[in-house]
């Protein structure tokens, strides 16, 4: 009796720490930025993960990547030779009449992880007894998870904003919650004259942009020093009504912080 309880409790002890090293390998992150020509299906294997993983925490990926183009990636290292022979994989005997395509959704995969993987097949290329390796162990985060990762990350991703009718620096401050010394550091050659259509690489996920060009408002850049108290004095307007207006306030302001106020109370 005594043996049997102890091998209940070990398994259930085994379970837990198997469901502890399960999320914590999910939580474990890092920030990649796309080399040149680099497509997605090597961005999977080289991180041996799947697209619904890179999908999950990045839902503005696209098939086509820009260079520069930050994504949320599993922290693990390059896979090497071998890793096709782990127990994340199996192969698949291709059968007659088999596609790629459909290959992939019988393991649930999507088409990129099975060229991820099998980097020299082609859909044009594929033969019947083809060996295939599958990855199997693709682990997408919960919601719960996506938003935790995600609202640690998000802030320190690059992305490419493309200027649109009467956007400013100030504005575009004001959406990254940048501020000029931040844009500048990621574009070296910015000027105040920003153009429409001209790309700029920028950090964070934007705020509407309900309001740009509104002509009663205006952008101030946080000085130091400076607390809601200080901009109570120097404006009249309450934690309240800045923050209804700059919504990244709520977490606190900073020294540069580019704030959207009303131009009728900045005549100080």
């Amino acid at each position: 009796m005594i043996k049997r309880c102890i091998g209940v409790f070990g398994i259930l002890f085994w379970t837990a720490i198997q469901g502890i090293v399960a999320q914590n390998s999910v939580l474990d992150v890092q920030i990649y930025h796309v080399q040149q020509g680099e497509e997605l299906p090597q961005i999977i294997r080289k991180f041996k993960t799947c697209r619904a993983y890179l999908l999950a925490l990045n839902p503005e990926l696209k098939s086509t990547l820009a260079p520069d183009l930050s994504l949320i990636v599993p922290k693990a290292s390059a896979m090497e030779k071998g890793d096709e022979l782990s127990v994340d994989f199996v192969e698949h005997k291709v059968k007659r009449k088999e596609t790629l395509f459909g290959i992939a959704q019988s393991y649930g995969l999507s088409l990129s992880d099975v060229q991820a993987y099998n980097p020299e097949v082609t859909a044009e290329s594929l033969n019947k007894g083809d060996r295939l390796k599958i990855f199997t162990a693709c682990t997408i985060p919960s919601p719960e998870q996506v938003q935790l990762i995600r609202d640690e990350w998000t802030n320190k991703m690059v992305t490419w904003h493309v200027v649109a009718v009467k956007e400013t620096l100030w504005s575009l401050g004001h959406r990254y919650n940048m501020s000029m010394a931040e844009l500048q550091e990621l574009n070296p050659d910015l000027t105040q004259n920003l153009v429409v259509g001209q790309r700029l690489k920028v950090r964070g996920t934007a705020l509407d942009s309900i309001g740009v060009g509104d002509p009663n408002f205006d952008y101030y850049a946080v000085q130091p020093k400076e607390g809601f108290f200080r901009l109570r004095q120097k404006f009249g307007l309450t934690k309240e009504e800045i923050v209804a207006l700059n919504p990244n306030a709520d977490e606190g302001l900073k020294l540069g912080m580019v704030l959207r106020l009303p131009k009728a109370v900045m005549s100080y």
